[in-house]
């Protein structure tokens, strides 16, 4: 169970993130995951999320964005937090002296990894690196806490995540993980959609990580009769023989639910079966070294090049060039586009909830592009989640 002061601690982060804007850059991971899941209704009814730690855990998406300095440090020192830092390893983390909490950032390990923690410029912290986080981005949702808006893995990225850092916890944390991670899968197998989108991000995992995944599995008959359901959910899904949701068209909710299903298990199949291709996987690969500025890294650049219908929903595309590009109908929903050049054809685009800080737009944008929630300057505004399920982004992470 949540106290009160636990309860007020948490508030008090997601309150000061928010002021920050920094919303669209940390996703809450952990266990206080569960609990947004449960109080948005993200699993139905008959989820009930219990909070077993004393941590609140955040993943940084970007260690270089956003560039600007944030007054973070203070901001916390005067909601009464304590930063400390480890003298192993410099890692900063914040203390609550009256709920006893600590708040913890992490960034996902790349390459060789290193020893010592990230440099986080812009909150003036150092923070842990670890493997396997970029798990968690793979789908988020934008969930609402007391008028503030902040970004959850989805429970299928968030499942997948806690069986695979399994046999690196702690003895007495491996089972609670593994009960938690079955609650949730009860829950994802009354969804045909959120079945398919477990499949899809399945299908996406390296194969360490499969090999990792599958020996979790093994070790409990629970969980092994949970991913066969879910397994065989996607494969009683007929394929259909158009790819309108249209509900007049296709007649039951049901139908609809069985359609996006099909959908999940093609990938990154787009309503207008666009798939992005593997020249897009490449350059979107490269531009994420060059965002954190690894070798062989390149800013993306997408210029004159056919997107329409493409999903590119909740990547970071800071400073990509889309010049005379063609994005009619395609998902930018909930990127960060900083300093990106969008000067694009948007006909029918999304860009709900997406970061245009400092972006180049066409001078006339169509009537019919959606602008929910976007955030021009540093207002930190996200679309609440009043979907079933969102669009997998593809390609795309704790000890917690």
């Amino acid at each position: 169970m949540i106290t009160n002061e636990q309860q007020i601690t948490f508030d008090k982060v997601v309150d000061i993130i928010s002021k920050c804007n920094m919303n669209s850059h940390l996703v809450v991971i952990g266990s206080w995951a569960e609990y947004l899941y449960n109080k948005n209704n993200i699993l139905g009814s008959t989820y009930n999320s219990i909070i077993r730690t004393r941590d609140i855990d955040f993943l940084i998406r970007n260690k270089n964005i956003p560039a600007r300095k944030i007054d973070f440090i203070e901001k916390m020192n005067n909601a009464g937090f304590i930063l400390d830092m480890s003298r192993t390893n410099n890692i900063n983390r914040f203390l609550d002296p009256k709920s006893g909490m600590e708040v913890e950032f992490l960034l996902q390990e790349r390459g060789q990894g290193q020893t010592e923690g990230h440099r986080i410029t812009s909150l003036g912290i150092t923070v842990e690196g670890l493997r396997h986080l970029d798990i968690l981005q793979a789908n988020l949702y934008t969930v609402e806490h007391n008028g503030n808006k902040i970004l959850v893995p989805s429970p299928e990225s968030y499942v997948l995540h806690k069986l695979i850092i399994n046999k690196s916890r702690q003895e007495e944390k491996k089972n609670k993980d593994i009960e938690a991670a079955i609650h949730i899968l009860d829950c994802i197998t009354e969804v045909p959609a959120k079945c398919a989108s477990f499949e899809f991000l399945k299908g996406k995992l390296s194969k360490n990580e499969t090999k990792t995944l599958e020996n979790v599995v093994k070790s409990s008959k629970r969980l092994l009769d949970l991913f066969m359901q879910i397994s065989e959910k996607c494969k009683e899904s007929e394929q259909p023989k158009e790819h309108n949701l249209d509900s007049e068209k296709h007649g039951s909710e049901d139908q609809k639910e069985k359609e996006l299903a099909f959908i999940y298990r093609k990938g990154r199949l787009q309503i207008n079966e666009k798939i992005i291709s593997q020249e897009i996987e490449d350059i979107l690969g490269l531009h994420e070294k060059w965002l954190y500025e690894e070798p062989g890294g390149k800013r993306a650049d997408f210029s004159g090049k056919d997107l329409s219908g493409i999903d590119l929903s909740g990547i970071d595309l800071s400073g990509a060039a889309f010049y005379g590009a063609n994005l009619t109908g395609a998902s930018l929903k909930g990127s960060i586009l900083e300093n990106a050049g969008l000067d694009a054809t948007l006909d029918g685009a999304d860009l709900s909830g997406a970061d245009l800080r400092g972006a180049v737009l066409p001078e006339n944008i169509p009537d019919n592009v959606k602008l929910d929630n976007v955030i021009w300057q540093d207002e930190p505004e996200f679309e609440v989640f009043n979907e079933e399920i969102d669009l997998p982004l593809g390609d795309n992470e704790p000890g917690i």
